[in-house]
Parts: C-alpha cells; sequence; structure tokens
C-alpha cells in the first residue's frame, strides 16, 4: 500500500504542477493553482520514472537479452547496462558482447493506468525505435528517441512493441568483433519545450490562434523523431488552449497544425490556425497550403 500511495500522491503533485506550467507558458491567469515545482514532484518518484506534464507517472525497466537462435535469456542484473535520469529523461546505455550483437533487447515500460507504446515509421518505412508514449485518452505523454548505436564495423536495430508495453530492439552486427553499445532514450516534455506562446488575434477578419513556435519542435532531419514531436506538442497546445470559447472545430485546427508542422516548419513564425475554416481531409489542407477555404 505504501507504494500506491506514493504513486497516487506523484499524480495529485504532478497534475497540480502540469496545470499550472500550462497556464504560465501561455500567459493564462490561474489564481487556484499554487507552484510546485518539479523538484518537488520527482520526491515522491522513483529514479527509474518520470512525470509526464498530463500527470501520468510511468517507469523504464531493467532490460533482459534474448539470444538467438534459442530461446534463451540474459537477466537484467547480470547484463551490461548503466541506466541514468537527467532531468525530465530516462536514458539506458547497454553494451553487447559480439557473441550478442544478433539478438533482441526488451525493455519494459511500468505503466499504472492505460498507457501504451506506438512505434513512429522512418523515412524509409521502418521501425527504427522513435515514438511515443500515450495515455488511455490516446494522447502522447512523453517521447522515445531513435537508440543510437556504436560499432565499429556498423550496425542495424529493427523495433517493435510487444504488449504495448515492451519495448523490443533486434540489433544485427553479425561482423562485430568488440562490443556494441545501444543507448536508448525516453522524455516527457512541456508547453514550454515547444512554444514560447500562443495568442488569439483576428487576422483577415478571421479568428485565428497565433503560435509562436521554439525551433526544437521542427528541428533534426530524423523523421520518425520530428513526427513524434508533432503527435506530443498538439497535445500540449490542446490542454492550454482548449478551454478557450473560441476553440472550436478541434479536427481542423489539428490538421491546419499538422500542415503548418510538416510544410511550413521553422520557415514561418508564428503559424496561424483558425477555427472557421472548413474541416477537410488533411491532403485538401496540404492541397490549400494549410488554409482551406
Amino acid at each position: 500500500m505504501k507504494s500506491l500511495k506514493v504513486f497516487t500522491t506523484g499524480v495529485v503533485l504532478a497534475t497540480s504542477f502540469a496545470t499550472f506550467n500550462n497556464a504560465v507558458n501561455a500567459g493564462v491567469q490561474n489564481t487556484n493553482q499554487k507552484f510546485i515545482d518539479i523538484e518537488s514532484i520527482d520526491k515522491w518518484v522513483g529514479e527509474n520514472q518520470l512525470v509526464a506534464e498530463e500527470g501520468n507517472v510511468f517507469g523504464v525497466g531493467k532490460p533482459s537479452l534474448q539470444r538467438k537462435p534459442v530461446n534463451t535469456y540474459s537477466k537484467g542484473d547480470t547484463l551490461d547496462y548503466k541506466i541514468e535520469k537527467k532531468g525530465n529523461s530516462i536514458e539506458q546505455t547497454i553494451t553487447l558482447a559480439p557473441e550478442d550483437t544478433n539478438a533482441t533487447i526488451k525493455i519494459p515500460f511500468d505503466f499504472q493506468d492505460g498507457e501504451y507504446i506506438q512505434l513512429i515509421k522512418d523515412e524509409y518505412g521502418n521501425f527504427n525505435g522513435a515514438g511515443n508514449v500515450y495515455n488511455k485518452e490516446n494522447e502522447s505523454i512523453a517521447l522515445l528517441y531513435t537508440p543510437q548505436i556504436k560499432s565499429e564495423l556498423g550496425a542495424t536495430i529493427h523495433a517493435e512493441v510487444s504488449e504495448g508495453n515492451v519495448l523490443q530492439l533486434h540489433v544485427e552486427a553479425s561482423e562485430a568483433k568488440e562490443p556494441v553499445t545501444v543507448a536508448m532514450k525516453a522524455s516527457v516534455k512541456y508547453y514550454k519545450d515547444y512554444f514560447s506562446g500562443a495568442k488569439w488575434i483576428t487576422r483577415d477578419g478571421m479568428i485565428s490562434l497565433s503560435i509562436t513556435h521554439k525551433p526544437y519542435l521542427t528541428s533534426g532531419k530524423n523523421n520518425a523523431e520530428v513526427l513524434s514531436r508533432r503527435h506530443d506538442s498538439w497535445v500540449k497546445l490542446k490542454a492550454v488552449h482548449s478551454g478557450n470559447s473560441k476553440w472550436k472545430n478541434e479536427s481542423g485546427l489539428k490538421k491546419q497544425y499538422d500542415c503548418h508542422h510538416d510544410t511550413i516548419g521553422s520557415k514561418k513564425n508564428p503559424w496561424n490556425i483558425e477555427p472557421s475554416r472548413p474541416n477537410v481531409s488533411y491532403p485538401q489542407t496540404l492541397l490549400a497550403a494549410c488554409n482551406p477555404s
């Protein structure tokens, strides 16, 4: 019961912090919330746990190794690995001996309230390990980065998810003669990581949400990671601004937002999305340069 009490308290703290943090970053008055900083929240969660802005608390477990071709395992306490919590991220560095470089690393996530992992295909149509952690409402609460590999002769990773909560990394480095290092990272992000702010304005006679975004939102060449940020940032934007009476036609707003992210990106700041624009398909939104009429 003690662990349950700690978990529940952590969620309450996280929810309060998330509400306050969102309000501050959006420039919204919030007189009902007291300030709770992230250090206070961290006192209630373990070293392998992260607190999402939405209030979810989840853990990243110890890795294990499944060797080929037989179904044998290396226990988590004998596999050469290191787990570090750095700010809002958990990083795992796993070192494989040459004889284990054609094997599968299994990393279990400890979810408490219906959360699950969903990976994103890269530009070549492969799952490289990048993706999101979603809550039971199918909203992104965390990012998974593409695992980084260090090998003198090169190596590849193919990722998949088992039972919604186990990240499986299939490592292929058949020519390796030295140990291969695989580094994985899971991270929670906040409104302030993606946006400087947003405000409702009137543009060309239309009510518009003018969004000032930060470079991090669209930077980088890893398409899967950039797309995972798009999913995550929309949830943060909606959490702050959907309470305003001007927020309508959410499906149409999201398509306009996605279009700005995928096409204009960092070339235009701010982005503007308008509730009064028709809710057409995403391809039609693209053809209309993100401004369907």
